[in-house]
């Protein structure tokens, strides 16, 4: 069995979209707010209906790129000490026979397996157009705002929902699914910190290439990156929700991130499960690849 892997049409078992909770369904929200005929509960729905068009807005603001690259994560000397140390330890716990047979150390040939996978994988990117230092500034005013906007939203939201949720806490103590408002809140704060990371970087980027006493030739900004979609379903047990969803604002930052998220889960010995996880979702793919004589 080859490891021609990570394959787009299944992503180990893919998942939905990366980066947050999109707007609910119209029975998610009659579910949740059909009894609800409350002042507060006109207000909570209003609050949704608001958070829903943002969502809509931000959509239509995001800039596809025709530009797109691939990154050869294991091609580094680092990557090959880390899978060099991982094959050690394995041997060693496998020789002590010691651990619980519940938790017994990947087999060779699952090692190999995933060595071979991790190796022969491209990191899709999407490399976006070169930009200007006015727009880069651009860029931090309109995240600023973006910002900005959905801290509003979430106070909106935790306002009129602290004031119409007596039931719903009341339904969440009793052992029921976590209320959706609550959901959304948690999407919002993810995209805030996404959004003070990005005007973080933007703001470095922007000193870097800034003409200045000691610098009086601007430097080149670099091109905006992130991983492609496809990618980021496929790595999602490899690499952290952050790096996979993010905007990157070098080739550079974003290649560090992968490479130490990598070395973690080669050598981290809490991720012992992922990397399970990750061999079983290979062998779903070859096997997937095989049915359909690909293998």
């Amino acid at each position: 069995m080859t490891a021609t892997l990570f394959s787009s049409s299944n992503h180990f078992g893919g998942i939905g979209g990366i980066g947050g909770i999109g707007r609910m369904s119209d029975e998610d929200y009659e579910t949740e707010f059909k009894t609800d005929t409350t002042a507060a509960g006109d207000k909570m729905r209003l609050a949704f209906s608001q958070a829903a068009k943002q969502h809509a807005a931000e959509n239509k603001k995001r800039i596809i790129s025709k530009t797109r690259s691939v990154y050869r994560m294991a091609a580094n000397s680092r990557v090959n000490r880390a899978f060099q140390e991982l094959d050690a330890n394995l041997q060693k716990q496998r020789q002590e026979n010691t651990t619980p047979a519940s938790a017994m150390p990947m087999s060779e040939s699952d090692f190999q397996l995933l060595k071979q996978a991790i190796e022969n994988f491209e990191v899709r990117l999407i490399v976006h157009d070169s930009t200007t230092l006015s727009e880069l500034k651009e860029q931090r005013t309109q995240t600023t705002n973006e910002m900005a906007d959905i801290v509003s939203t979430i106070n909106t939201i935790a306002s009129v929902a602290s004031a119409a949720s007596a039931a719903s806490a009341a339904s969440a103590a009793s052992g029921d699914s976590i209320p959706k408002y609550v959901e959304l809140i948690i999407s919002y704060k993810e995209k805030e910190s996404d959004l003070k990371d990005w005007v973080s970087a933007l703001t470095a980027e922007i000193r870097r290439i800034e003409p200045s006493y000691h610098a009086p030739a601007p430097a080149v900004p670099s091109q905006h990156v992130q991983i492609a979609n496809s990618s980021g379903k496929t790595l999602r047990d490899i690499l952290s929700p952050e790096t996979i969803r993010r905007r990157f604002i070098s080739l550079h930052t974003l290649t560090q991130a992968i490479r130490k998220e990598l070395l973690e889960f080669l050598t981290d010995e809490c991720r012992r499960k992922d990397r399970a996880e990750v061999v079983q979702q290979i062998k779903n793919s070859c096997l997937a690849a095989k049915t359909q004589k690909q293998c």
